[in-house]
Order: C-alpha cells, then structure tokens, then sequence
C-alpha cells in the first residue's frame, strides 16, 4: 500500500471529522486519542456504483470501525 500522508487533524473530545475519497482504492487512517490508537483501512472493495460509508471511533480498548454499503442497483 503506497503511502500518501493527507493531514494530522487534532480534535476536541466528542468532535468529529470527515474525508471524501473520490478515487477508488486502498487507504488507510490512522486514529489515537489518550494514548490509545490503532489504524482503519479501506480497501478497494468499498468502492462501488452507490455511496459508501466507514466510520471509526476511538474507544478505551483500541480503534473500532463499520462499513456500511448497498450494492443495489449495481449492474455487474
């Protein structure tokens, strides 16, 4: 996976940020909040004919994430 550093955005406790990716392929982010950390990938595969999205979240335990996507009305 290539690397291509977008940005070190620093937020408040409950704050959110977002990233629109456009171009299909593999990302990867990483995520750390009071010392805890861990890393979200998005693969190519998330990437369809409909809008797709994944979600993190920082948690005590470590980096949890959710991709949520419709492949309707895709005509493969």
């Amino acid at each position: 996976m290539a690397e291509c550093h977008l940005a070190d955005v620093e937020l408040d406790p409950g704050r959110r940020v977002a990233y629109r990716l456009d171009d299909p392929g593999r990302y990867r982010f990483s995520l750390a909040a009071d010392g805890v950390g861990g890393t979200v990938d998005v693969d190519r595969s998330a990437f369809d004919c409909n809008d797709s999205t994944t979600a993190a979240v920082v948690r005590p335990d470590g980096v949890a994430s959710e991709l949520r996507s419709t492949t309707l009305g895709c005509s493969w």
